[in-house]
């Protein structure tokens, strides 16, 4: 009986695979499709339009729009010409909403009415819009859009082909052919503010050839989208919070003296029409002639302040504070050149008069072995044998993260000459690194203080001299 079986299914398949065998090559036996080149809004390209729209005392701003980049199925053959149009279909936006799980609504028949259209095209022997097709709401009309959120629906429209389409007839896609615009309208909490820093740090170095440093900054704004006309901002001293800062902050700045905030100017940064940020922002600026008598800490409170091209001037939120804090130096933080004559001979003339954690007697100009490891600080007051004109000095240091220097003609009486740390250095040929005074200061004693890193790697190679001191002097006289 299987036998049987099998041969009856055998029998079966050939018959079946005669009667295929034999059907016949005509395309009416085709799958049912169509031989035109549709223009379609592929998915990829044309994700919905999220736009922002803002209610500002100053106006209402921002973008309703959808660029549309149109497909082709084929290269065209003759010149397509392409545009859009709103689809003004409650089904349309509940199929939407039933798909994407919201609750949107379209807006008023005015705002749908006032939508414009900038049409465009794909040329022959392409395949995409080389521009987009453009739908979007006049900025005159943003006004209109009373609700939180609405969606505008927008569909692909086929104007027409020049010339012959050959033996593909060019059609719009039916399903794909839309696209959304989703409408967010809100007032805006802070349309305007300060993209750089809101506290900022200027320094008045006093030396003997001078003041150095000054007081300037520049300080650049943003807005939340572009708006219609230049529009330009400003910084408004506000002294009043100089007490509120002090008191949250620990601090004890004062407000600059009158003569010199009077010469205090601030230019006005612009924004420019379609963009939506500062090219060089506010600009901030005291002559340095006139900060020479300053001393101490000073801050100097500024509000934002925003004018826009209707007239309209608003204050901002943001409030940026310019600190300055003054100091007497007499180390050139930036140095070009080092000044005075290297001393070469220090070995044979200097001696070390003191010291904490070295050994005095073993004293050298070159690899000055520290007398314990891992400690947190060191100090040498050295002898230079006679009275100079101390204009530059060398520190070479592994384990060091900072140098305290003074001078003194009697190993009594201290002028503080200035800490390494945050000053420049300029290097001499043998590629070693040197602090600059201003000018030659008279001193037969010098003092070094060091703050130093406990935890640095080179005191596990004590033998290798990685821990070891190097220093030197260079004289003015």
């Amino acid at each position: 009986m299987e036998i049987k079986r099998i041969f009856k299914s055998c029998g079966m398949l050939l018959f079946g695979a005669a009667i295929l065998t034999g059907c016949s090559e005509d395309e009416t036996f085709d799958i049912d499709g169509s031989v035109a080149n549709m223009v379609y809004l592929r998915p990829t390209l044309n994700a919905d339009s999220r736009c922002q729209v803002f209610r500002t005392p100053a106006g209402v701003f921002g973008r309703v729009a959808a660029d549309l980049t149109v497909s082709m199925q084929y290269n065209a053959t003759d010149s397509v010409r392409l545009s859009a149009a709103v689809l003004a279909d409650n089904a349309v936006v509940d199929k939407y909403n039933e798909a994407n799980g919201t609750d949107y609504a379209m807006p008023s028949a005015d705002v749908l009415a006032a939508m414009t259209i900038t049409p465009s095209g794909i040329g022959v022997g392409k395949s995409v819009t080389e521009k987009p097709v453009t739908i979007s709401l006049p900025a005159d009309k943003l006004a209109a859009l009373t609700e939180p959120t609405c969606i505008i629906p927008v569909q692909l429209v086929l104007e027409g082909v020049d010339g012959s389409t050959g033996t593909r007839p060019v059609t719009a896609s039916t399903e794909m052919d839309k696209s959304f615009i989703i409408v967010n309208t809100s007032d805006a909490d802070n349309f305007t503010s300060v993209t750089g820093a809101t506290e900022i740090s200027c320094n008045v170095v006093h030396t003997p050839v001078g003041t150095f440093g000054g007081i300037s900054a520049t300080v650049p704004f943003a807005n939340l989208c572009a708006v219609s006309g230049d529009m330009q901002g400003t910084l408004v001293v506000d002294n009043s919070l100089i007490a509120d800062y002090n008191a949250s902050h620990g601090t004890a700045y004062v407000q600059l003296p009158a003569a010199v905030q009077s010469q205090l100017t601030i230019t006005p940064g612009i924004v420019k029409e379609g963009d939506t940020q500062t090219t060089e922002g506010i600009r901030i600026s005291v002559p340095e002639s006139v900060t020479e008598t300053l001393e101490g800490s000073y801050l100097i409170p500024m509000r934002l302040q925003t004018s826009f091209a209707n007239g309209v001037v608003y204050d901002e939120d943001d409030i940026v504070y310019l600190k300055v804090d003054t100091k007497t130096s007499l180390m050139n933080d930036k140095p070009t050149a080092i000044l005075g004559t290297i001393q070469s001979n220090g070995d044979d003339v200097w001696s070390c008069v003191s010291a904490e954690n070295f050994d005095p007697e073993s004293m050298r100009t070159q690899g000055w072995r520290p007398t314990a490891t891992r400690v947190s600080s060191a100090e040498v007051v050295i002898d230079l044998g006679a009275e100079h004109k101390v204009s530059s000095f060398m520190v070479d240091f592994y384990v060091m993260t900072n140098a305290h220097i003074y001078l003194s003609t009697d190993n009594s009486q201290w002028t503080d000459v200035g800490e390494t740390q945050g000053n420049g250095t300029v290097r001499d040929d043998n590629w070693q690194s040197w602090y600059v005074l201003y000018g030659g200061v008279p001193a037969r004693y010098v003092k070094m203080v060091f703050t130093l890193n406990q935890n640095h790697w080179a005191w596990n190679y004590p033998q290798w001299g990685y821990c070891d001191l190097s220093f030197g002097f260079a004289f003015d006289d």
